[in-house]
């Protein structure tokens, strides 16, 4: 079954009767992005992506590795969040559970959680951290206020 993004009712019948179950959502919406392209390695971007499921205000925090032909980026972790009065919550997903892998092709993964409304003085972002064939780890942050 394929579905677009919008609103749905789904109609059935069961012994006790009719019911209805009702979903709706929205695309991604990309609100920030930053890449960083590394000499003898690739291209590393970050993205932070929010829509509504459900009613649901969400937020997604993405990686995607591009490397340089012949050559491996090792993707580490990525994180969504959010900085809000000068406290931070956010969500991340180990890309290294059980083992870190090296990418040698173009690859993404991606972390999602509810959004947390935002108060004054707030800073919504995603980042990630990837170890490059020279033994250094970085970390990228894509982020707007």
């Amino acid at each position: 079954m394929k579905t677009v993004p919008g609103s749905y009712t789904v109609r059935g019948e069961s012994s006790g009767g009719g019911f209805d179950v009702a979903a709706s959502w929205s695309n991604w919406f990309q609100l920030a992005e930053k890449c960083a392209a590394h000499a003898g390695a690739g291209e590393v971007c970050v993205r932070r992506h929010e829509r509504s499921h459900r009613g649901v205000p969400q937020e997604r925090g993405q990686i995607a590795v591009h490397p340089a032909k012949g050559k491996w980026i090792e993707p580490r972790t990525v994180r969504v969040g959010a900085v809000n009065d000068g406290t931070t919550t956010s969500k991340s997903l180990d890309l290294c559970d059980p083992s870190c892998t090296r990418r040698s092709a173009n690859w993404s993964a991606t972390v999602h959680r509810n959004l947390v409304g935002p108060g004054s003085g707030f800073e919504s972002f995603a980042s990630a951290s990837f170890a490059l064939p020279s033994g250094t780890v970085k970390t990228l942050k894509a982020s707007y206020s």
